[in-house]
């Protein structure tokens, strides 16, 4: 009897609860009436829905349309015909990715060379140091020490300026037509002094004022023209490094001096002795510091006989003061040269391959 009298009691707060919320929505709607505003609105939305969704059906029969079309053109179309039309698509459509390509090649033109080079190096330069970190880490395991190299990149610096490429030149001659002029105020400030164009000297009116009977030297000497390499009067705009050639492996090859280390002895003092082997008593250098510049390792395929694991070459540079090569000292090689870096790398790329080649134009 008493969970009779609570469901009653429950049902009838539920009756009074939902005749409570009907007035009121009643008294709303009395109170605030739907204006013609809020139904013009209402309106709108009903029909941008109906547009949309007829705007999607008209779209998709569309399609169905355009499909069962290309399947009936299909059907009636032989089997040749089918293949020519499929391979006339493909035409186009390789004609257009062509044309793509041309395009992004002129829009993209200041951008290509964007960080070229240092990517270029880092391909290289990140496999030559994984490299040698695994040579290093194997030396370790084994317990086997390295032989230790010096060699030597003994540089001639330039004697001349580097050559002036024909844009800067113009550029040059233009800038000092400009600046002939001076600054030009408005009429209206009053002021009495107006700058008048002046006279415009280039490089080639400079040697005309030269005094008579002098003749400037020309850049490019007499060993130039006769391609001997074994003078340091050549290549004077550039920088000129001392190369030898000697035997390795029954096969003669160009390289820079190098020697092994002795005992008590830093990597300075043998790349000076290096240089003595190669030059004689006669040349002097300027050593500007002690520290190696770069290092190489070399993993013959059968190991040493002296129970080393490799060889580890240190570079060093040092730079030519005064002197000349000495040859009846020259030893140890069969020949020497003064070359430019071009030169050098053009020499070792056709002996020992690309890689060796990038490692020198990397070093010189």
């Amino acid at each position: 009897s008493i969970s009779a009298a609570a469901s009653a009691v429950f049902g009838r707060r539920c009756q009074v609860s939902t005749m409570f919320q009907h007035q009121r929505r009643l008294a709303m709607s009395q109170q605030y009436p739907i204006g013609s505003a809020t139904a013009a609105t209402s309106q709108a939305l009903q029909s941008l829905r109906f547009q949309s969704t007829s705007t999607k059906k008209k779209e998709k029969n569309k399609n169905k349309k355009g499909a069962a079309a290309a399947e009936e053109t299909q059907k009636s179309m032989s089997w040749y015909e089918t293949k020519k039309a499929m391979k006339q698509m493909r035409t186009q459509r390789y004609e257009a990715q062509q044309d793509r390509k041309e395009r992004l090649k002129t829009r993209q033109s200041s951008q290509v060379n964007r960080g070229s080079k240092k990517k270029e190096f880092d391909e290289w330069f990140n496999k030559r140091r994984i490299y040698q970190e695994i040579m290093d880490r194997k030396a370790r395991q084994a317990g086997k020490e390295w032989t230790l190299r010096v060699g030597v990149v003994l540089e001639r610096l330039p004697i001349v300026t580097p050559d002036i490429p024909q844009w800067e030149e113009d550029y040059d001659d233009l800038r000092q037509l400009l600046d002939t002029y001076g600054k030009v105020y408005p009429k209206e400030l009053g002021m009495d002094h107006y700058p008048e164009p002046g006279e415009v000297v280039t490089r080639k009116d400079m040697l005309k004022m030269l005094p008579e009977g002098f003749t400037p030297a020309s850049r490019i000497t007499e060993a130039d023209k006769s391609g001997d390499v074994k003078t340091l009067d050549r290549r004077l705009n550039t920088r000129v490094y001392l190369t030898v050639k000697q035997k390795f492996q029954d096969k003669s090859r160009w390289t820079l001096p190098t020697v092994t280390v002795e005992e008590d002895e830093t990597l300075l003092l043998a790349a000076q002795r290096a240089v003595r082997l190669v030059a004689g008593e006669k040349l002097e250098l300027y050593c500007p510091s002690n520290c190696p510049m770069a290092v190489d390792m070399y993993v013959p395929p059968n190991p040493p006989q002296d129970g080393s694991f490799g060889i580890k070459t240190f570079y060093m540079r040092v730079q030519y003061d005064e002197g000349e090569v000495d040859e009846s000292e020259q030893k140890m090689y069969q020949d020497y040269a003064w070359l430019d870096r071009s030169e050098m790398v053009e020499r070792v790329l056709s002996e020992r391959g690309e890689s060796t080649s990038k490692f020198y134009h990397y070093l010189l």
